[in-house]
């Protein structure tokens, strides 16, 4: 059904560079949450300047009835940050009831670069989703799901579904579900649907087993389209925790083939899953091969090392399932080939548990800031990634609220080389946040 499209570059020198995971026009179709899981807000976003201000609009294209008829509109100093709580707007936000075209879709703007994130805030069900900007819109994408766990017991019932927003008027959308969807959407049948700007439409499995989730649905459109994940209050039995579990995602033409996967404060099993994007993709896991897939399939890989080195010989995501204690959280991992960040901007959101993931190449280590303080990423906390060759390094470090208070605008900096950092927040038994703020695909200067 999608042809690869092979393309030849001839020239000699290419080189990648990146900043934040940043951008200046977003788009996202907010997931729906179940409210039977205590409740189903605070949503909420928030936003990051570096050393430019900006002004921000946020709002909903398709709908005129938003926050009254009046586009959000902020003004915001160079290196600073906000949060604006949209939960007032919840029933105008969440993209349901499924297989239904919809006006839900959320646009931010700006008129510098600047960080987003929307979070759903809740105390017991939380996670965050990293808008990823001009990074996250494309014509083809693949939805990687976790398969192993499934969905709490609430009223109303928790489920998973893919939600897909349009940014341009008249975009007509394949979808090809490799697992039947709500609606009477039968497995492996493709239907069309069409948006106009800011509409749009939720992809869904309302079984609440992990294995009937829509992993490696196949989405297509003829115009840029945003593509989030959400799997709602998953349970990894025995364990008594639920956390809400997803991402935005980016088009096949930005996934990557080398991955590391840091192992994060679970108690229960951790794992990546690896959804292919074309066929006759070969993984290996740290040098040993596991599986071949065909476009669509997932692959399940546990991850027990402290970082665990995959490679896939075609394009795949890889979405690893991590958080603390047994409250998980899901996020989307940036690959390893010409991504990463020179800098990133994240805020952190309670006084839980704060954990960094920092990669970065071999060399580099040492030339970390946290708000220009040289001390605080030193680089005595990483450690080589086996089946790298030494050429990579990762750190996990805890960060007490005095390094890093709420609120408040934080910026690492490596004066050296790029990086891949995700952030972990959260607590054991109340609710996870998990999410990667680099740069999924780097600018290319070619010489």
């Amino acid at each position: 059904m999608i042809k690869n499209i092979q393309i030849t570059f001839i020239f000699l020198v290419i080189t990648c560079f990146s900043f934040a995971q940043s951008g200046t026009d977003f788009w996202l179709a907010p997931p729906e949450v179940t409210s039977g899981h205590v409740t189903d807000n605070p949503v909420m976003l928030r936003l990051a300047t570096s050393s430019n201000p900006a002004t921000v609009t946020i709002s909903q294209p398709a709908n005129p009835g938003f926050n009254g008829g009046v586009p959000i509109v902020l003004t915001m100093a160079a290196n600073s940050a906000t949060t604006v709580d949209l939960s007032a707007e919840l029933n105008n936000l969440e993209t349901r009831p499924s297989n239904t075209i919809l006006n839900t879709g959320l646009n931010i703007s700006s008129t510098q670069k600047i960080t987003c994130y929307y979070e759903i805030n809740t105390g017991f069900n939380p996670d965050i989703y990293a808008l990823k900007g001009d990074n996250g819109l494309g014509t083809e994408f693949y939805t990687p799901f976790q398969s192993k766990w499934r969905n709490g017991n609430y009223t109303p019932t928790p489920y998973t579904s893919f939600d897909i927003v349009a940014t341009q008027n008249n975009t007509t959308i394949l979808i090809y579900p490799r697992k039947p969807l709500d609606g009477g959407r039968p497995a492996l049948t493709s239907y069309t649907i069409v948006l106009q700007r800011g509409q749009t439409y939720s992809g869904s499995v309302t079984s609440t087993s992990g294995a009937d989730n829509p992993a490696g649905t196949a989405i297509v459109s003829d115009k840029p389209i945003a593509v989030s994940t959400k799997d709602d209050s998953v349970w990894p039995q025995p364990a008594g925790c639920r956390d809400l579990v997803g991402d935005q995602l980016v088009p096949v033409n930005i996934v990557g083939n080398d991955y590391i996967v840091q192992r994060g404060g679970l108690t229960v099993p951790e794992s990546a899953f690896i959804t292919a994007t074309r066929n006759n993709c070969i993984v290996t896991v740290a040098g040993t091969y596991v599986a071949t897939l065909f476009a669509g399939e997932t692959l399940e890989v546990p991850i027990t090392a402290a970082s665990t080195y995959i490679n896939c010989s075609e394009a795949a995501y890889c979405f690893h399932i991590s958080g603390f204690g047994c409250e998980v959280g899901g996020a989307l991992l940036p690959p390893l080939n010409c991504a990463g960040s020179d800098q990133v901007n994240f805020v952190r959101s309670t006084t839980e548990f704060f954990g960094l993931n920092i990669l970065v190449p071999t060399g580099s280590e040492g030339s970390f800031a946290l708000n220009g303080n040289t001390t605080l990423i030193p680089a005595s906390a990483f450690t080589a990634v086996p089946g790298t060759g030494g050429a990579w390094m990762a750190a996990q470090i805890p960060f007490n609220t005095t390094n890093i208070p709420i609120n408040t605008n934080m910026l690492i900096t490596n004066t050296s080389d790029a990086f891949a950092v995700g952030i972990i927040n959260g607590g054991a038994s109340s609710g996870c946040r998990f999410g990667y703020f680099s740069e999924f695909a780097a600018k290319i200067d070619i010489e």
